[in-house]
């Protein structure tokens, strides 16, 4: 199995696995010591990846990697979702001081963070590379540690050099995707709203009729080839996803007749937190085919398993039908009867059912919005409920957000 398929293969299963809660040892089996072998390494030889080896000062960190018997790096290994904090950070890096190693990598599977330990600066500090799981493309990652760890990195002349330099690179180009990917994702949904199919010129009518601020218009000028790689691969993935969820417009017969109820539940008696994760799961049921993102949820404090903001959307705008308050749902959002009385495109044709999540009433809720506008919209849909402070918890892309 290559790099990037024993990648995809992990980050498919580190949900399940995130709710399972991996201890340290599930973590190294299921990811670490596969990411190691993928990188080239015999994890079988004890003398290439050496485990629990014992530092000069009786700490012992979790695997050293050692090529033609000179060790390279260390790996520390905490359990998955793990906070990487600075006491971590510290071990890690300790570890490597006190073998003499100059290279240390610390991870709870999910997180791969690269240390400097050489570097004079405080410990905690000496941090040259993130790269996450749960955040970056499978592309991403493969190319990213094949150019940094694969055990043939480690024969050529001055290689501490080469990581030095590779690292700062590989982190610069991270960060400044990070700063295209909305970008392109604001051309995506202006070049179907004006029904432009050529990227450059969506890219100059998007500046003049001012979608961009100057300053990103030159960011994306400036990094053109880059900006096109990330909205190519936008556009596929959407591509892809339509081509999953073609479904027939014809409904079933029962569930569209006037007679079909939905199971109220009790406002007086209702945990508030029990009907939103009944929404979430009725969402999901009535989509079973919808892309999958970088997004962990918790409600009530209790992780829920979720693909992509638009569940979490879709399972308050459920809430609402549940607690039978469909019609403050309708002032509130976008609802439709049926897709072809939705929202069109500026050609005038309807838009796809991937815009869609149809409801349990057998309306329609439009939810093709950017992650950012879904996550303000769900925002005003907890505050309708009268959700108390932090009723979801998520984490979408490392980055934490507590609605309402």
């Amino acid at each position: 199995m290559t790099l990037q398929q024993t990648l995809s293969d992990i980050i498919t299963n580190l949900p399940d696995w995130s709710a399972r809660q991996l201890n340290e040892a599930q973590t190294s089996q299921a990811v670490v010591l596969r990411v190691l072998q993928a990188l080239g390494y015999d994890i079988w030889n004890p003398f290439e990846v050496i485990p629990e080896e014992t530092a000069d000062s009786g700490n012992k960190p979790d695997f050293i990697v050692a090529i033609d018997s000179k060790p390279r790096f260390v790996v520390e290994v905490k359990r998955l979702g793990r906070d990487l904090d600075n006491r971590a950070k510290i071990q890690a890096v300790n570890y490597a001081n006190n073998k003499g190693i100059r290279w240390a990598v610390l991870t709870d599977g999910s997180s791969w963070l690269l240390f400097d330990s050489f570097m004079q600066r405080p410990a905690q500090d000496r941090l040259i590379l993130t790269l996450a799981l749960h955040k970056q493309s499978v592309q991403v990652l493969a190319n990213a540690l094949g150019r940094l760890l694969h055990a043939e990195v480690w024969d050529q002349d001055d290689v501490d050099t080469y990581i030095d330099r590779t690292a700062r690179d590989i982190q610069n180009n991270l960060h400044l995707s990070a700063q295209l990917e909305p970008l392109a994702e604001t051309l995506q949904a202006f070049m179907d709203e004006m029904t432009i199919q050529e990227p450059e010129k969506g890219i100059e009518l998007a500046y003049r009729l001012e979608k961009w601020r100057g300053e990103d218009y030159q960011l994306v000028e400036d990094n053109k080839k880059l900006f096109l790689n990330i909205f190519e691969s936008l556009r596929d993935e959407d591509k892809s996803q339509e081509g999953r969820e073609q479904v027939a417009e014809r409904d079933d017969a029962t569930s569209k007749t006037p007679d079909a109820r939905i199971p109220v539940v009790s406002v007086e008696n209702a945990d508030l937190a029990q009907v939103l994760r009944r929404g979430v799961e009725q969402t999901i049921a009535q989509e079973p085919s919808s892309r999958s993102s970088p997004i962990d949820v918790w409600i009530g404090g209790e992780p829920i398993k979720v693909r992509n903001w638009r569940d979490v959307y879709g399972g308050i705008a459920e809430a609402y039908l549940l607690l039978g308050q469909a019609e403050d749902l309708e002032v509130t959002s976008e609802i439709y009867e049926s897709m072809e009385q939705g929202r069109r495109k500026g050609s005038g044709e309807v838009y796809p059912p991937s815009s869609y999540r149809r409801l349990s009433n057998g309306k329609h809720l439009y939810a093709n919005h950017s992650a950012i506008a879904t996550a303000a919209k769900s925002q005003d849909l907890l505050r309708g409920l009268n959700a108390p402070s932090g009723m979801i918890r998520v984490i979408y892309k490392d980055e934490e957000q507590q609605l309402p």
